[in-house]
This record gives C-alpha cells, structure tokens and sequence, in this order.
C-alpha cells in the first residue's frame, strides 16, 4: 500500500468487488483486513449474502446493502443515517452515509462504464446529479469506481483488455474526461493528489494496473483531514479477489469540541 500506516483517524476503503464477489470472499476478506478499515464502500456488491459475509469476518457492526444495487457498505462506524438516491437516468443508485461521528456525509458511487464518448456524457449527467445531492459546503467524501479517467492522468495502453481499447480507438484515439473533470471544477479535491502532491496509483486491472479508475474526493472542507492515501497492492490476495484494487484514504479526526486551537502540552 502506497501510504503512510499507523496513527489515529478514520480509515475508509473503496473496492469494486467484480460481478457480486461470489466465491471469492476469502480473498475479499484478505484484502480488505490488510487495509484495516473504518469505513467501506463497496461497488458490483450485488450479492447481499457476500456483503453481510464480509461484515462478519471484518467484524463490521454496519451493513447496507440492497439486492440488485452495486454500492454497499460496512462500517466500524455508527451511521446516523443512510439514503439511497438515484442517478440520473439510467445509472447506478447512489448510497448516502451520515456519520453520526465524525459528522461527515459519505457518498459511494458507481458511475456507467466503457469510454465511448457518449458514455461519457451519461456520466457527466450522474456526476452532475451526485454533485446536486452531494454540495460543496461542510464535509463530504464522494467515492468509488468513477468509470472515468482524471483530466491529467496516464493510462498504459499496452496490453489493455480490448474493451477498453476499441471504443478509444473508433473515437479518435482520444479518451473522454469530462466527468472527473466537473468533479474537480466543483471544487472537490483527489486524494491522490492532495496529500501527495503528485497521481499515484492505477487500479486496474488489478493482476497488472495500467489505468485508474478508482477515486476518493474530498470536499475542500474534508480534504484538509486529509493524512494519507495509498491503492492496497501489497497483498498477494490482491490479483485474485478482484479485476480491481482497493483504494484507502485515511482522515485526521475533528479535535473535540472547545479544544482546537489549543496548544499540546
């Protein structure tokens, strides 16, 4: 894992789990303890038994799921409350978390796939959409498999599955970057680049990553908590859970009430 270990706040892991995860919760589970998570968000979580599964043995007292939606959550976490809303469109279901503490409003997402242009544009209506429920103000994270490549990110073509190279190539070569980028216009800040100061981190495919897809975005509120992030790649578990890698983000927690700005002995 690309990030700094240890120390106090709150850990929160995306994952796409591929097609349910069906038979694969022991890797799953693998995966997910290494990142020794707080808060996860889930996604093609399709398959009720497997999350509630992996709540067990993660020892997580939350579980949301929904039969049918791809975006589920656990948590260590007391959730205050939970909406689901949906996209715009056709698209995915959005899964809304209120922390009851920290009180912070936590968005799992699971935008249209394939880079065809205009599945791009699908995707800039679900951003639009997530941005309507999500707001800048206060804090919020928006996270999960975005579907879609950041403005100024690399991707190695080489060895790319077909899939994603043929609807690239029959429009033009060029590779569609709207969506993220009314993310980061709206002001929310990339994980990946705000603490690190740099893009780290491809996640997929996850046997030899070559693309990101995966994101955390902060609001500028959260996104000053922010203490570390890195893609969960140091696990052997990590080539056969999943067509993806996690992506963990951990935040400093808010000092108690009266006490920030105070001076430590």
């Amino acid at each position: 894992m690309r990030a700094a270990a240890g120390g106090d706040g709150v850990r929160i892991v995306t994952y796409n789990i591929l097609k349910g995860g069906s038979g694969r919760t022991g890797p799953l589970a693998a995966v997910l303890a290494h990142a020794r998570p707080d808060l996860v968000l889930l996604q093609e979580a399709t398959d009720p038994d497997v999350v509630t599964e992996l709540a067990r043995g993660l020892q997580m007292g939350v579980c949301i799921c929904r039969p049918g939606e791809s975006v589920a959550a656990l948590s260590r976490l007391p959730v205050r409350e939970w909406h689901w809303h949906r996209g715009a469109g056709p698209g995915r279901a959005f899964l809304e978390l209120r922390l009851q503490q920290p009180a912070w409003r936590v968005f799992a997402v699971h935008l249209s796939p394939y880079f065809w242009w205009w599945r791009e544009q699908r995707r800039r209506r679900e951003v639009r959409r997530l941005l309507e429920l999500a707001g800048t103000n206060g804090e919020a994270l928006l996270a999960g498999d975005f579907n879609a490549i950041a403005p100024e990110d690399v991707i190695v073509w080489q060895g790319m599955p077909l899939r994603v190279r043929v609807p690239v190539c029959l429009c033009g070569g060029r590779v569609p970057r709207l969506a993220i980028g009314e993310v980061l216009a709206a002001g929310y800040r990339d994980a990946a680049t705000c603490e690190l100061g740099r893009r780290s981190g491809f996640t997929i495919p996850a046997v030899q990553p070559k693309a990101r897809l995966d994101y955390l975005f902060a609001s500028p509120d959260l996104a000053r908590r922010l203490a570390a992030y890195g893609v969960v790649d140091d696990v052997p578990e990590t080539r056969t859970a999943s067509d993806h890698l996690a992506v963990m983000a951990r935040f400093r927690l808010p000092e108690p009430a009266g006490t920030e700005g105070m001076e430590k002995e």
